[in-house]
């Protein structure tokens, strides 16, 4: 939605000037559109790797041995299982898809998207898709996950692994799970690059007071000690750099911080909206064994590409 904004003129360009250095990077190009940035970024979130401590003492460092903890604690008679994640949900699809290569849309020159250059069939792409679909052909997850009973399954010690986000850990800290928080596994060498979010705050272009919000946003919420009181009434892992470090030995946000430096910022144009459904088909269709990864990948490749073309006529 930062693209809409911007286009139709309802934001405020924001100079952070010599403090933008200490922000991660990845937080400042989640609010920068057109090389121009919009927002003062204060908290960032990504999907990882929750682990169950009594079935996973420690977490895999490499997607081999995440199928090597599959293989010992999946039985699916008892309704137990060593990974799971929402399916077909594409948000977190997309580490798997990411980590050898696949992407939404990619950049112009000018740092801009390109909306009909989409990433999501090619060779990178496929294979991620293909290693989650070895793993419901060998029976090791199931095909089709809602979130919920995902959640269930893991505070029930039925489930070993789950990728999910920072969201859940209310949650797993109420139920008193004995549970750990760290990145997705390296694909053939390479990290998964999830979808981060980003919080923060704009300036509305009606405003009556523009030089004296920006003022106040350089000043005041640009600051260790005011980004640190906003994770203390709400822990999502700093955007700031000095607060991050601050608040580092927090496992639970080394670790998110740790996907979300890995990361990328979810794309902020209006095209986004003519992916999910076919993207979230496409999966659907591979892990419910109707498509192979590579024909439902083209496909709905193909399907994003006609819708984004068909809506500028």
């Amino acid at each position: 939605w930062l693209g809409e904004l911007v286009t139709n003129g309802l934001i405020e360009p924001i100079d952070l000037q010599a403090k933008q250095k200490d922000f991660i990077k990845v937080s400042i190009d989640a609010f920068t559109w057109g090389n121009t940035l919009y927002g003062v970024p204060y908290a960032v979130e990504a999907v990882g790797l929750f682990y169950h401590k009594k079935l996973v003492p420690t977490p895999p460092k490499t997607w081999d041995d995440l199928v090597a903890i599959c293989k010992r604690l999946t039985d699916k008679d008892r309704k137990q299982y060593g990974f799971l994640l929402p399916i077909p949900d594409p948000y977190h699809t997309f580490p798997i898809m990411s980590a050898a290569g696949g992407y939404v849309f990619g950049d112009n020159k000018d740092g801009t998207l390109n909306p009909l250059d989409v990433g999501l069939n090619n060779a990178g792409a496929v294979r991620g898709l293909s290693l989650l679909d070895k793993l419901v052909e060998d029976g090791l997850m199931p095909g089709s996950m809602d979130y919920n009973t995902m959640m269930g399954l893991f505070k029930d010690g039925k489930a070993g692994m789950m990728i999910t986000g920072p969201w859940a850990l209310g949650d797993l800290r109420d139920a008193k799970v004995p549970y750990g928080f760290a990145t997705i596994p390296k694909i053939d060498g390479k990290d998964p690059r999830p979808f981060v979010g980003v919080q923060g705050f704009m300036i509305s272009s009606f405003s009556k007071n523009k030089m004296l919000s920006k003022a106040f946003l350089n000043e005041y919420v640009a600051t260790t000690d005011t980004m640190l009181a906003l994770f203390n009434k709400d822990p999502r892992p700093p955007a700031y750099g000095p607060a991050a470090k601050a608040v580092s030995s927090d496992p639970d946000v080394a670790a998110t911080g740790a996907s979300a430096a890995a990361g990328v910022p979810m794309p902020a144009i209006p095209e986004m909206s003519a992916v999910w459904t076919a993207w979230s088909d496409a999966i659907d269709l591979t892990l419910t064994q109707k498509l192979d990864p590579k024909t439902a990948l083209d496909d709905a490749t193909a399907q994003i590409i006609a819708t984004i073309k068909a809506s500028k006529k």
